[in-house]
């Protein structure tokens, strides 16, 4: 998102709590509060959001030519989940940019 280094702990932490309550609102997913779900930085550079996530297995499917949901393989559930939380975050930058 090219935002690295451009945000302080206060706003990625606000940045984490809008994508868990986007991700919970709207696709029920469940948000663990742990050491493995946190938002900070890591050093100068390195700024970054991580998820512990529970999240229902009918948001891991794909929607094929004929727009039939085809389950994904278990390999797979990791690949989409981070794929919506990636639409997730770039629609809350967005809203925020448009204010």
């Amino acid at each position: 998102f090219e935002l690295n280094g451009k945000m302080n702990n206060i706003e990625l932490f606000r940045l984490y709590t809008q994508i868990c309550q986007y991700l919970s609102n709207n696709y029920g997913m469940y948000i663990f509060s742990t050491g493995l779900g946190y938002c900070c930085k890591d050093d100068d550079e390195n700024d970054f959001l991580k998820f512990n996530i529970l999240i229902h297995p009918k948001w891991l499917v794909n929607i094929d030519k004929n727009g039939q949901k085809q389950k994904l393989p278990r390999s797979e559930h990791r690949n989409k989940v981070t794929e919506i939380i990636r639409e997730t975050t770039a629609k809350i930058l967005n809203n925020q940019n448009s204010i």
